[in-house]
């Protein structure tokens, strides 16, 4: 479980803030 949260956690943050970079330009 921690393993997947590892990995799971980390991609959601970078797609959140490459979502938010993209939109807030």
């Amino acid at each position: 479980i921690y393993a997947e949260a590892s990995l799971v956690l980390p991609l959601i943050v970078a797609e959140t803030f490459a979502r938010r970079f993209h939109h807030d330009k």
